[in-house]
């Protein structure tokens, strides 16, 4: 379950990006392979894009150290199942803390997506801030927190209120974080081991 390709990709990062594999047999799937290695959600591989360059298309690497739990939440037709197998295995639960390139979370990455339905952020969000509640308290690299980040997303009145009441509840002290600038951040990319214990 560990080997990677030459951008660092393992099997587990080409399932989550897999989008010919259907919703309801992702979960299963997943958990087969995390059940081969779990440490597999703390490896980080370089997205790529694809790019026009001088009217030609070439694939160019993108520098967003992306873990297989950010590319699940990315997915089109992500479900609260795939995101809870992520999190399930013991000790595993720290997976929810890992940071992208820009500092996000998965909660954070999927809080940026505008076409979810709310139902789903919701409880996905449930899911990641249970695993890991200190997570609601990582400063991106744009000085968010999931909580900013919340109270941008497009979520109706309704989402927003039953998420903030839900995250609050489950980090207090992120409530009172506040945004920070350039100058304050200290962090980018993946978490290294020790700031992970």
């Amino acid at each position: 379950a560990k080997m990677t390709n030459r951008y660092g990709r393992t099997p587990t990062h080409y399932l989550a990006l897999n989008r010919a594999i259907p919703a309801i047999f992702l979960p299963a799937m997943l958990r087969s392979l995390l059940k081969c290695d779990p440490s597999v959600l703390f490896i980080h591989a370089l997205a790529t894009i694809d790019t026009v360059v001088k009217s030609e298309p070439t694939r160019l690497q993108n520098q967003r150290h992306r873990s297989p739990l950010h590319c699940v939440v990315e997915r089109h037709d992500l479900t609260p199942d795939m995101v809870k197998v992520c999190v399930e295995p013991p000790g595993e639960k720290t997976a929810a803390k890992e940071v992208d390139y820009w500092g996000n979370t998965p909660l954070q990455t999927m809080l940026l997506r505008r076409d979810l339905e709310d139902d789903v952020i919701v409880d996905v969000a449930k899911i990641l801030a249970k695993a890991s509640p200190s997570s609601l308290g990582i400063v991106n690299t744009a000085g968010l927190t999931a909580l900013h980040m919340l109270i941008e997303s497009t979520l109706s009145a309704d989402a927003m209120t039953r998420l903030l009441s839900l995250l609050c509840a489950s980090y207090p002290e992120a409530v009172a974080l506040q945004e920070h600038s350039d100058s304050d951040l200290g962090h980018v990319g993946p978490m290294t081991d020790s700031q992970r214990a």
